[in-house]
């Protein structure tokens, strides 16, 4: 057998071998067209890293998370180069939202400048409005009229997407995406935009889900 007619035909077989494993491997899962199935695949209890821009302003944190429905709360602990651990609470019943508090706010405000108090406190009201309607959309079998939501949920192949209008220039984007072979999304993103420019962004990669899929 003539060898160095041989190895060039091989090395083309298992190029295009490994290109059809690789494919199969990082396939992506589409979603359904039903927000409320898909909210299930929305992991509160996890574990991750992630990125906070505010008016020009920079944050990247590790975090961990956890999800006490007996309780309704959610709790977030977030670990900033700058400001060390800082933790995100959530507090809600049958009628809704509590409250909540941001230990990281205040620093926030004070250490940048050119920095709305009254947007970032908007934003962080919405972020935790929306851990308890993903809490209640989960119970959810259909969104239906008598779910009463703060955003209006709507899906396409590749990620679950809710918005809320706050006034006729202001808006929040949340996009759940990157559904991942353990059945939850990989990447939150929730936008706050007014008159077309985006003021708060929060990037979330779950890196690790501490919570089964309903």
């Amino acid at each position: 057998m003539n060898f160095l007619h041989f190895k060039p035909r091989f090395i083309n077989l298992f190029f295009l071998q490994f290109l059809f494993v690789s494919c199969s491997l990082f396939e992506q899962q589409t979603i359904s067209s039903n927000p409320s199935v898909e909210a299930s695949r929305i992991c509160l209890s996890a574990e991750g890293r992630g990125r906070l821009l505010v008016s020009g302003h920079k944050f990247l944190f590790n975090f961990s998370s956890a999800l006490e429905r007996e309780s309704s709360e959610w709790y977030m602990s977030l670990s900033f180069p700058l400001y060390g651990e800082e933790t995100f609470l959530v507090s809600w019943d049958e009628k809704g939202l509590l409250n909540f508090d941001a230990s990281f706010e205040n620093k926030i405000l004070k250490d940048k400048q050119r920095v709305d108090p009254e947007m970032l406190h908007l934003f962080l009201k919405k972020w935790a409005a929306l851990i308890v309607e993903i809490d209640q959309l989960k119970k959810q079998k259909n969104v239906d009229k008598s779910f009463d939501s703060e955003f209006n949920w709507t899906s396409s192949r590749r990620s679950l997407i809710a918005v809320s209008n706050l006034s006729k220039n202001e808006s929040i984007r949340l996009e759940f995406k990157n559904l991942i072979d353990s059945n939850y999304f990989g990447r939150y993103d929730i936008f706050m935009r007014s008159k077309g420019v985006e003021q708060v962004k929060l990037e979330l990669i779950v890196r690790k889900c501490l919570e089964k899929a309903d």
